[in-house]
């Protein structure tokens, strides 16, 4: 949930929504942790996220089709083409959470950990004119959800 952060939000409340959403997980003692993420204002799923309805985040891992000519006794063997995935499901009652100042410290450690992963430069997200942050941050709604179940899959031939 940490290393393949990008997921999907499942919602069913009013049909069912899926929206893709970067994350911040955080562990948690005695549970399965939280996970943090945002979405846009006008996002309709925002409705089905009430802090009482069941969300579902799906984080995807590493993924790859798998070919029969791969395999050294391919040529004798009946062999079919697979998949090999792996995928964590993660369960619980998102929550809105609406202190600008939460919100601000949640998106710097969002930025911190994708850019020192992933943006290979010196930018930074605090040098940023915080009114312009503050007007960004009135477009999208934050959420936190406490994972209350987790289901990880792992196909690996």
């Amino acid at each position: 949930m940490d290393e393949y952060s990008l997921a999907m939000v499942v919602t069913a409340k009013g049909g069912i929504r899926v929206t893709n959403v970067p994350t911040v997980f955080t562990p948690m003692a005695g549970g399965w942790g939280k996970v943090w993420f945002h979405i846009a204002k006008n996002n309709h799923q925002n409705d089905s996220m009430d802090g009482t309805s069941e969300t579902l985040v799906v984080f995807h891992g590493p993924h790859g089709y798998i070919s029969p000519n791969w395999c050294a006794n391919a040529a004798t063997a009946n062999m079919v083409p697979t998949w090999n995935f792996s995928v964590v499901h993660a369960t619980g009652k998102a929550k809105r959470i609406d202190d600008d100042g939460a919100f601000a410290k949640n998106l710097s450690k969002l930025v911190a950990k994708n850019e020192g992963k992933y943006g290979g430069g010196p930018w930074e997200f605090g040098k940023m004119p915080d009114s312009y942050l503050k007007g960004m941050r009135q477009g999208i709604t934050q959420y936190e959800m406490v994972i209350d179940n987790v289901e990880a899959k792992f196909k690996l031939s």
